[in-house]
């Protein structure tokens, strides 16, 4: 007897690592395309700003638009792939009924006009390392939410890792790269994405469990978070006489070749990227999925030096300084998380 539930124990226990390392993997490719999906809107912006004054809030109108058209693709693709996975387009009509559905609306808004929109702005005012870099705060910001939402304890190690993080985000972003007039800016906005990001994460792990992940991300998280963002850039752009600035991206996308092509290759790597990291959610809980996906700087540096050879479009540098610190926010991310063991452990509720 003792025998027989030894072996049942580490059955289940072999079950649940095979699903954890599922949802890392998951998390890794999130990872890779939301840096591809951060490229091409670095391919498609200069050549929309081309037509536009030089100013910081038109900068943003102008990422949060491509963004929203951005996301509106993602779910035209995701809603493809439901449909050929058998996924019935009556589940989305499902989740129109569910109470679940404002909540999933706001973890939508919270990632993709208010955070993606932060990261994207930065992305083409500091850099795309600089600005994942600094968004690899996201698991500190988790794991301090988690504190004071879920109760959970932060002990030593937790605590030594974010401090270890956001010394690291302060030596990356402390040398201004040559022509990059809002940097700084880049940096407060890019700053301002982990809170988003880590809203997100929370709600849509609890949502996840009720609702197909796949359909949740498809239905709110792309289509809701586009219309969200382009209704949002319409009111903005009204209000500070930008209208034209609002227009002026819609009509380049739809007349300009490249343009359009990187809005199409943006929303293919955004919906491989929401997708994979609401699924990674599911499979493993939002503090070790943001973890993984928050490698990205690591991924950005042979990535972004992979565009800038393969493309005259896109061009790309980074400082040693920078280097440095994506190292070291790596180090206290890894200790924010968890011990190496435990990355390898199906999330359990309330754990997360």
């Amino acid at each position: 007897m003792i025998q027989g539930s030894i072996s049942a124990e580490q059955a289940y226990r072999n079950k649940k690592i095979s699903i954890a390392k599922a949802g890392l993997l998951l998390a890794w490719l999130s990872s890779v395309t939301c840096i591809c999906q951060t490229m091409f809107n670095n391919i498609g912006t200069p050549i929309i700003s081309a037509n536009f004054e030089d100013r910081a809030l038109i900068t943003a109108i102008i990422a949060i638009t491509l963004l929203g058209m951005s996301d509106f693709f993602s779910g035209i693709y995701t809603l493809i792939y439901n449909v050929a996975t058998k996924r019935s387009i009556k589940e989305y009509r499902r989740m129109c009924g569910m109470k679940i559905s404002w909540t999933m609306l706001l973890a939508a808004l919270a990632a993709g006009p208010f955070a993606t929109g932060c990261w994207m702005s930065s992305s083409n005012m500091c850099g795309v390392t600089y600005t994942t870099a600094i968004l690899a705060l996201t698991p500190a910001v988790t794991a301090i939410m988690g504190h004071f939402v879920f109760k959970e304890k932060l002990g030593a190690r937790v605590v030594f890792g974010i401090a270890i993080v956001i010394i690291g985000t302060i030596i990356n972003g402390w040398a201004k790269p040559e022509g990059m007039d809002y940097f700084y800016i880049g940096v407060l906005l890019a700053a301002l994405a982990p809170i988003g990001f880590s809203l997100e994460g929370m709600i849509s792990t609890y949502a996840s469990d009720m609702v197909d992940p796949l359909v949740a991300c498809g239905f709110f998280r792309c289509f809701g978070a586009g219309i969200l963002g382009l209704v949002g850039m319409a009111i903005l752009s009204a209000a500070t006489g930008y209208s034209s600035v609002y227009t002026g991206v819609i009509s380049t996308v739809f007349s300009n070749p490249i343009a359009f092509f990187s809005l199409a290759m943006m929303g293919l790597f955004g919906a491989i990227g929401y997708g994979t990291t609401y699924a990674a959610f599911n499979k493993c809980g939002p503090t070790r999925t943001l973890a993984i996906v928050y490698t990205m700087p690591v991924w950005s540096v042979p990535i972004g030096l992979a565009f800038a050879a393969a493309t005259p479009l896109y061009t790309y540098s980074v400082t040693p300084l920078a280097l440095v610190g994506v190292v070291i926010i790596i180090v206290g991310m890894v200790l924010v998380v968890a011990k190496p063991s435990e990355l390898f452990s199906l999330r359990n509720f309330g754990d997360d």
